[in-house]
């Protein structure tokens, strides 16, 4: 009996120590945060899906590193721009560098979404997600050269409404 009343604490600040060294890493919070602009050369590539990176952050909040980890190359440039404008909260008393791994989502929609549902959405703590309509391009459409001052340019020309761009 007594060799249990013994192990029985000592079992109890072996579990408490365990369950402490297992508390996840607290996470950096989001003073300031930034959508990207989908690039309209990766929506015509039809480029889209996750995209992460991996932020250093000063003491101060500043980010002061930004990796790609993974991301197409149309897009990479584009989030590497926007998490190096992210805040985040001054560290309290950590004197050493922090980091955050971003997640930046990029989905096509059809061309006829409505324009409320293109708004980014954040998801906390580091997901943004951005949105954009896959251009029509219509079977019928014809493109004209035309020249103007020496210099070619193309305009579309769609038949059934009779819209030109330039």
């Amino acid at each position: 009996m007594r060799k249990k009343l013994v192990i029985l604490p000592f079992l109890l600040c072996l579990l408490t120590s365990l369950a402490n060294a297992q508390k996840p890493k607290e996470e950096v919070q989001v003073v300031e945060a930034v959508a990207p602009i989908y690039p309209a050369t990766a929506i015509v590539a039809a480029q889209e899906g996750r995209t992460w990176v991996e932020v250093i952050i000063t003491k101060s909040g500043a980010v002061k590193s930004v990796s790609a980890i993974e991301a197409p190359p149309l897009l990479r440039e584009v989030i590497k721009i926007v998490a190096s404008r992210w805040r985040f909260a001054p560290a309290e008393d950590k004197s050493d560098d922090r980091k955050a791994r971003l997640v930046f989502i990029f989905t096509r929609v059809p061309s006829d979404t409505k324009s409320v549902e293109l708004l980014p959405m954040f998801r906390p703590p580091y997901e943004v997600e951005v949105k954009a309509r896959v251009p029509i391009i219509s079977k019928d459409a014809k493109m004209i050269r035309r020249k103007k001052q020496g210099k070619r340019i193309l305009i579309l020309h769609r038949t059934k409404s009779r819209a030109f761009s330039k």
